[in-house]
């Protein structure tokens, strides 16, 4: 039995389990450990997700909210994306966590376009709520479905910051780039980061989908490449929180009641424990 766990556990962690058992650890005890409390004990797992670039998107609005030149407010050009007014990045995470790497990917493919600093930025987990479309997550198909979806909210955000450098210096926006969170004007080498120029850019129209510029692969900086899970470490450590996790005041439990026969068919039942 403690042979078969340790073959669960990654090479690093293989060896120092060997040891507490050589050492006379009580294997019930080995036994008895969950999955959840191996993790936490387990050390630290790094897993890169890589970004498969491909697919149509979805049908989702493209909700925006604009404030007043000089607002500290929050602004949130796009239903995905929100900006402090500190430069700090919130991206949605619109679909389901179910180990494919997914709350990593699309929020990935957003900052991309965006030209934000991955460091920078927060993803935050959806409720459901149709204004983000299709959360139904299944088939591995959310990267392919809302691929472009997720350029376009990250490229119209970074057009609207290289809109703002060029009113902020009174330049052509051509002349105008984002660039790792900041707007460069190429004549001058002038720069300023997004948190300086997001009360101009909240001012500002959100262009139409067919108005972007979209990158090429060649000046993709997360695309394709490898990033770490932005919940990896809960999920090693034993802390993320899964559907099975939650308990509510009263909370039932159900199991599904299966015929002993096959077409068999439920006959009558009482369901006034149920509904107690």
């Amino acid at each position: 039995m403690s042979g078969h766990i340790q073959n669960l556990a990654p090479p690093f962690a293989r060896k120092a389990l060997a040891a507490e058992l050589s050492r006379g650890v009580d294997q019930a005890v080995v036994r008895n450990v969950s999955r959840r409390d191996f993790l936490k004990a387990g050390g630290v797992l790094v897993v890169g997700v890589s970004l498969y670039a491909g697919g149509a998107a979805g049908t989702v609005a493209r909700a925006a909210t604009s404030g007043d030149s000089g607002q500290s407010d929050p602004w949130t050009p796009d239903v995905y994306v929100t900006v402090e007014a500190d430069g700090t990045v919130r991206i949605i995470s619109h679909r389901c966590e179910m180990g494919q790497g997914i709350k990593t990917s699309l929020p990935a493919v957003v900052a991309d376009e965006m030209e934000a600093d991955w460091e920078r930025v927060v993803v935050e987990q959806a409720t459901g709520d149709k204004k983000y479309g299709d959360q139904s997550t299944g088939g591995s198909l959310s990267v392919i479905t809302f691929y472009q979806r997720m350029r376009e909210a990250g490229a119209s955000v970074r057009a609207m910051f290289e809109q703002a450098g060029a009113q902020h210096w009174e330049a052509d926006v051509a002349d105008c780039r984002a660039e790792n969170h900041r707007v460069v004007h190429g004549p001058s080498g002038k720069s300023a980061d997004f948190a300086e120029l997001v009360h101009i850019a909240s001012a500002l129209s959100v262009p139409a989908a067919d108005q972007l510029k979209l990158k090429t692969p060649e000046q993709y900086r997360y695309i394709g490449k490898e990033l770490r899970g932005v919940d990896l470490e809960d999920i090693v450590q034993g802390k993320a929180v899964y559907g099975a996790d939650v308990r509510l005041p009263g909370m039932k439990y159900a199991a599904i009641a299966r015929p002993p026969v096959v077409l068999g068919k439920v006959k009558t039942f009482n369901a006034d424990k149920a509904k107690a």
